[in-house]
């Protein structure tokens, strides 16, 4: 049995080999250089099962190629959602942060005014605000006996 090969017939009379890309080339453009119809056949059989191999691998490759891309995709879905959860927590952090400080001016405005409220009962009866005036008891002239 004779080793059938595909060859091109491009109609022109160039010598030298030509370098054929068979995968652009339709079966019926291609002739193969047998008269076995059989061998010819089983040639065209074999070219149609690379292609449908080609195919395959050039789905499997643009699948793979999905699958990356989609990966891709859901990784940044994820660090968009970390990034705004983040931005939600330190603008909660922010917002309690500013509470405390408001209360803690409050209290603060509070024991200021109670310590002036204080202060104020302290001078109405004659002792000067925050000063403590000192008292000494003076035990009068000795007692005489009689």
């Amino acid at each position: 049995m004779s080793e059938s090969r595909p060859i091109s017939t491009t109609g022109n009379n160039e010598e030298g080999p030509a370098v054929v890309d068979w995968t652009q080339v339709s079966d019926d453009a291609i002739r193969y250089d047998t008269d076995d119809k059989e061998e010819t056949m089983r040639a065209k059989a074999k070219e149609r099962k690379r292609r449908k191999v080609a195919e395959q691998a050039q789905r499997k490759e643009q699948a793979r190629l999905e699958a990356e891309r989609a990966a891709r995709e859901q990784a940044e879905a994820e660090r968009a959602a970390r990034e705004r959860a983040e931005a939600k927590r330190a603008e909660r952090e922010a917002e309690e942060k500013k509470a405390r400080e408001e209360e803690e001016k409050r209290e603060a405005e509070r024991k200021r005014k109670a310590g002036a409220g204080k202060g104020d009962e302290a001078g109405t009866s004659g002792e000067a605000g925050g000063e403590v005036k000192r008292v000494v008891m003076d035990p009068g002239p000795p007692a005489s006996s009689s």
